[in-house]
């Protein structure tokens, strides 16, 4: 997909921003389609916005040529020639690190190293990203986070937290760590007898435990946007035991919503959800730990998570972008 700024002038600026259209769960995805949406509108009436979307493979990617003032580019890796004058890269995660395979692992270092060498800018989505990104990249580029929105639930109505005791578990990736989730409420006498579980696009080991033990569990696949949303808003605690997160979008969304947020003590975790955030220890978490975790739900803490979800922004977002944009090169800012 690729759009203009209707009625530009001929000789406006260019900027022009790309990336390959994530799934609609991927904090990519939501990046992407969040410039897409908003990044028009707040760019000065002088610059003409282009946004490509696109299935583009490896080679395509790393062959494009692109004829802009600036660009901003929301996917590896970059390409071959200079984009263009001015040029900032998004950089999500470093899973790479940690790859079993050491060709990718050889790969995602070169490309990082081009992107840190050929970048102006990096965009990283949270604090806690943008100090492992200038680890692996010797700080030789300068890193600036950006205010991530809340998700795809911007702009629901307000919900008043409740605690009806109905838990939601989200995603089948291994990182999730929903199996190790799946087989402590099944353990837990205190889940058996007082909650019911939501578990949304799990894993088939998460949906076995669950479905081998005698807890209260809706399993539902790849819901709509909508119906995601209202999911959120029909649960009173999502857990979320992740211990490798960028920024923990998930959590965003849930306490949008009006959810407690169980989540493992990490940085990127505090970072996003603040000091109410329910913590959990990191490693090893016990059924006791966890049940002590679900007892702690308060109203006046969940009403803590749910302002500071509803004070972020994509609009706010993509107003950070355009700023970059239009500044004068040799601003230090």
């Amino acid at each position: 997909m690729s759009s203009s700024r209707e009625g530009s002038a001929s000789e406006a600026l260019q900027v022009h921003v790309f990336g390959v259209e994530g799934d609609k769960f991927t904090g990519a995805g939501q990046v992407q389609r969040a410039l897409d949406e908003h990044l028009a509108r707040v760019l000065p009436d002088d610059w003409d916005l282009t946004i490509e979307n696109g299935p583009l493979g490896v080679r395509d990617r790393l062959l494009t040529r692109v004829s802009a003032d600036a660009t901003v580019w929301i996917c590896t890796p970059l390409p071959l020639r200079q984009p263009s004058k001015r040029h900032a890269h998004f950089v999500f995660d470093l899973r790479w690190r940690r790859t079993r395979s050491g060709l990718a692992r050889v790969y995602r270092r070169l490309d990082l190293y081009r992107i840190a060498h050929r970048s102006d800018l990096i965009f990283a989505i949270s604090e806690h990203m943008a100090e492992e990104i200038r680890k692996a990249s010797d700080g030789s580029v300068r890193v600036v986070v950006v205010p991530m929105g809340p998700g795809q639930v911007e702009g629901r109505p307000l919900r008043e937290p409740e605690d009806n005791n109905t838990l939601l578990l989200i995603g089948r990736a291994r990182h999730k760590r929903n199996e190790h989730v799946a087989r402590l409420l099944a353990a837990s006498d205190l889940v058996r007898s007082d909650y019911r579980i939501i578990a949304v696009s799990v894993s088939d080991e998460t949906r076995q435990v669950l479905r081998s033990s005698p807890v209260d569990v809706e399993f539902l696949d790849d819901p709509g946007v909508d119906e995601f949303a209202q999911l959120l808003e029909r649960s009173s605690t999502y857990i979320g035991l992740s211990v490798d997160e960028g920024f923990g979008l998930p959590f965003a969304e849930a306490a949008y919503c009006g959810c407690d947020v169980i989540a493992v003590d990490l940085p990127v975790a505090r970072e996003t959800l603040g000091p109410a955030g329910n913590f959990v220890p990191t490693g090893a978490l016990t059924v006791a730990q966890l049940e002590a975790a679900l007892q702690r739900w308060d109203y006046d803490r969940v009403v803590q998570l749910h302002n500071r979800a509803r004070q972020r922004s994509w609009a706010h977002f993509a107003a950070t972008i355009a700023e970059w944009v239009v500044i004068d090169p040799n601003d230090d800012r």
